[in-house]
Protein backbone atom coordinates (compact mmCIF):
# COMPACT_ATOMS: atom_id res chain seq x y z
CA UNK A 1 0.00 0.00 0.00
CA UNK A 2 1.78 3.28 -1.63
CA UNK A 3 -1.19 5.66 0.39
CA UNK A 4 -2.42 5.83 -3.57
CA UNK A 5 -6.20 5.23 -3.92
CA UNK A 6 -6.83 2.25 -6.44
CA UNK A 7 -8.04 3.28 -9.40
CA UNK A 8 -11.53 2.92 -10.07
CA UNK A 9 -14.26 2.77 -13.07
CA UNK A 10 -16.64 5.70 -13.65
CA UNK A 11 -20.23 6.00 -12.35
CA UNK A 12 -22.12 5.13 -15.84
CA UNK A 13 -25.76 5.53 -16.65
CA UNK A 14 -27.13 3.72 -19.42
CA UNK A 15 -30.48 4.78 -21.14
CA UNK A 16 -32.66 2.25 -23.04
CA UNK A 17 -33.94 4.70 -26.00
CA UNK A 18 -35.43 1.38 -27.50
CA UNK A 19 -37.06 -1.89 -25.83
CA UNK A 20 -36.83 -4.15 -29.12
CA UNK A 21 -34.53 -3.70 -30.79
CA UNK A 22 -32.59 -3.21 -27.16
CA UNK A 23 -31.23 0.43 -27.79
CA UNK A 24 -28.69 1.68 -25.20
CA UNK A 25 -27.00 5.45 -25.08
CA UNK A 26 -24.48 5.75 -22.08
CA UNK A 27 -23.47 9.32 -21.71
CA UNK A 28 -20.04 9.92 -20.62
CA UNK A 29 -18.88 6.68 -21.37
CA UNK A 30 -15.36 7.53 -22.08
CA UNK A 31 -13.43 10.39 -20.20
CA UNK A 32 -12.16 13.35 -22.41
CA UNK A 33 -8.68 11.97 -21.16
CA UNK A 34 -9.64 8.54 -22.54
CA UNK A 35 -10.79 9.85 -25.46
CA UNK A 36 -7.71 11.88 -26.25
CA UNK A 37 -5.40 8.48 -25.37
CA UNK A 38 -7.49 6.77 -27.94
CA UNK A 39 -7.51 9.79 -30.78
CA UNK A 40 -3.48 9.52 -30.22
CA UNK A 41 -3.06 6.23 -31.24
CA UNK A 42 -3.83 7.28 -34.74
CA UNK A 43 -0.07 8.56 -34.22
CA UNK A 44 1.02 5.10 -33.74
CA UNK A 45 -0.03 2.55 -36.79
CA UNK A 46 -0.56 -0.91 -36.23
CA UNK A 47 1.95 -3.45 -37.21
CA UNK A 48 -0.23 -5.10 -39.74
CA UNK A 49 -2.08 -2.23 -41.12
CA UNK A 50 -1.17 -0.54 -44.61
CA UNK A 51 -0.40 2.78 -44.42
CA UNK A 52 -3.50 5.29 -44.90
CA UNK A 53 -3.97 6.69 -48.41
CA UNK A 54 -4.69 10.68 -48.75
CA UNK A 55 -8.40 10.61 -47.27
CA UNK A 56 -7.45 9.03 -43.79
CA UNK A 57 -8.39 5.31 -45.08
CA UNK A 58 -6.55 2.49 -46.27
CA UNK A 59 -7.67 0.69 -49.95
CA UNK A 60 -6.19 0.93 -53.30
CA UNK A 61 -5.16 4.16 -55.53
CA UNK A 62 -7.94 5.80 -57.20
CA UNK A 63 -10.55 5.05 -54.90
CA UNK A 64 -10.74 7.38 -52.30
CA UNK A 65 -13.65 9.51 -53.93
CA UNK A 66 -15.81 6.41 -54.07
CA UNK A 67 -15.58 5.65 -50.30
CA UNK A 68 -15.72 8.79 -49.13
CA UNK A 69 -18.98 8.33 -47.67
CA UNK A 70 -18.92 5.05 -46.37
CA UNK A 71 -17.06 4.34 -42.72
CA UNK A 72 -12.99 4.53 -43.12
CA UNK A 73 -11.28 2.62 -40.67
CA UNK A 74 -8.42 5.10 -39.72
CA UNK A 75 -6.74 2.39 -37.18
CA UNK A 76 -7.52 -0.81 -35.56
CA UNK A 77 -6.15 -1.61 -31.92
CA UNK A 78 -4.19 -4.56 -31.04
CA UNK A 79 -6.04 -6.03 -27.59
CA UNK A 80 -5.42 -4.70 -24.42
CA UNK A 81 -2.62 -2.07 -26.36
CA UNK A 82 -2.30 -0.13 -23.62
CA UNK A 83 -3.54 0.11 -19.85
CA UNK A 84 -6.15 2.76 -21.37
CA UNK A 85 -7.34 -0.09 -24.01
CA UNK A 86 -7.75 -2.56 -21.95
CA UNK A 87 -9.62 -0.17 -19.47
CA UNK A 88 -11.78 0.41 -22.29
CA UNK A 89 -12.46 -2.89 -23.71
CA UNK A 90 -13.51 -4.03 -19.80
CA UNK A 91 -16.20 -1.59 -19.69
CA UNK A 92 -17.42 -2.57 -23.08
CA UNK A 93 -17.97 -6.01 -22.14
CA UNK A 94 -19.21 -4.87 -18.89
CA UNK A 95 -21.72 -2.77 -20.73
CA UNK A 96 -23.14 -5.09 -23.40
CA UNK A 97 -23.16 -8.09 -21.32
CA UNK A 98 -20.77 -9.96 -23.17
CA UNK A 99 -17.57 -11.37 -22.57
CA UNK A 100 -14.14 -10.47 -23.56
CA UNK A 101 -14.04 -13.35 -25.54
CA UNK A 102 -16.52 -11.92 -27.76
CA UNK A 103 -15.19 -8.66 -28.49
CA UNK A 104 -13.66 -7.85 -31.47
CA UNK A 105 -10.47 -5.71 -31.93
CA UNK A 106 -11.68 -1.76 -31.46
CA UNK A 107 -11.45 0.48 -33.79
CA UNK A 108 -10.99 4.09 -34.75
CA UNK A 109 -13.06 4.48 -37.49
CA UNK A 110 -14.66 7.82 -39.53
CA UNK A 111 -17.83 7.52 -39.64
CA UNK A 112 -19.88 6.76 -43.07
CA UNK A 113 -22.34 9.50 -43.90
CA UNK A 114 -24.34 7.37 -46.49
CA UNK A 115 -27.15 5.21 -45.71
CA UNK A 116 -26.26 1.34 -46.16
CA UNK A 117 -22.39 2.51 -45.88
CA UNK A 118 -21.98 2.60 -42.54
CA UNK A 119 -20.11 -0.12 -41.23
CA UNK A 120 -21.63 -1.58 -37.82
CA UNK A 121 -18.91 -4.54 -37.59
CA UNK A 122 -19.64 -7.84 -37.11
CA UNK A 123 -20.95 -10.12 -34.03
CA UNK A 124 -23.94 -9.91 -31.73
CA UNK A 125 -23.81 -6.53 -30.42
CA UNK A 126 -22.17 -3.17 -31.99
CA UNK A 127 -20.94 0.09 -30.18
CA UNK A 128 -20.15 3.78 -31.33
CA UNK A 129 -18.16 5.92 -28.99
CA UNK A 130 -17.93 9.48 -30.42
CA UNK A 131 -14.51 10.88 -30.29
CA UNK A 132 -15.37 14.01 -32.18
CA UNK A 133 -16.56 16.76 -30.35
CA UNK A 134 -20.49 15.48 -31.90
CA UNK A 135 -21.97 13.51 -34.07
CA UNK A 136 -24.73 11.99 -35.12
CA UNK A 137 -26.16 8.05 -35.68
CA UNK A 138 -29.36 7.88 -37.57
CA UNK A 139 -31.66 4.41 -37.13
CA UNK A 140 -34.26 5.46 -40.42
CA UNK A 141 -35.69 1.72 -40.18
CA UNK A 142 -36.75 2.87 -36.21
CA UNK A 143 -36.58 6.65 -36.63
CA UNK A 144 -34.45 7.41 -34.04
CA UNK A 145 -31.71 9.69 -34.29
CA UNK A 146 -29.30 10.66 -31.51
CA UNK A 147 -26.73 13.63 -30.84
CA UNK A 148 -23.81 11.73 -29.19
CA UNK A 149 -20.81 13.93 -27.39
CA UNK A 150 -17.27 12.90 -27.12
CA UNK A 151 -17.02 10.16 -25.11
CA UNK A 152 -20.98 9.35 -25.31
CA UNK A 153 -21.65 5.85 -26.40
CA UNK A 154 -24.35 4.37 -28.64
CA UNK A 155 -25.22 0.15 -28.00
CA UNK A 156 -27.40 -2.10 -30.69
CA UNK A 157 -27.62 -5.33 -31.38
CA UNK A 158 -26.89 -6.86 -34.46
CA UNK A 159 -28.88 -10.10 -34.23
CA UNK A 160 -32.63 -10.43 -33.89
CA UNK A 161 -33.37 -13.73 -31.66
CA UNK A 162 -37.20 -13.77 -31.87
CA UNK A 163 -37.05 -16.54 -34.43
CA UNK A 164 -34.93 -18.66 -31.94
CA UNK A 165 -32.37 -18.43 -34.63
CA UNK A 166 -29.63 -16.20 -34.81
CA UNK A 167 -30.77 -13.95 -37.70
CA UNK A 168 -29.36 -10.17 -38.88
CA UNK A 169 -31.67 -7.39 -37.52
CA UNK A 170 -32.04 -4.97 -40.13
CA UNK A 171 -33.41 -2.48 -38.32
CA UNK A 172 -30.39 -1.58 -36.80
CA UNK A 173 -28.96 -1.15 -40.01
CA UNK A 174 -27.49 2.29 -40.43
Amino acid sequence: ADGTPPKTEPKLVAYRLCQDPKLLAVPAFLSAAEVDHLLGLLDKPAKDEPPPSANGAAGAAGTEGFWQEESQTLRSLEPAETPEVEAVESRLCATSGLSLNSLARLRIVRPGVKLGLCNRGCGPKSAYICLSEQDEVFFPRLGIRLVLKRGDLAMWPNVDWETGRAVEDVRTMR
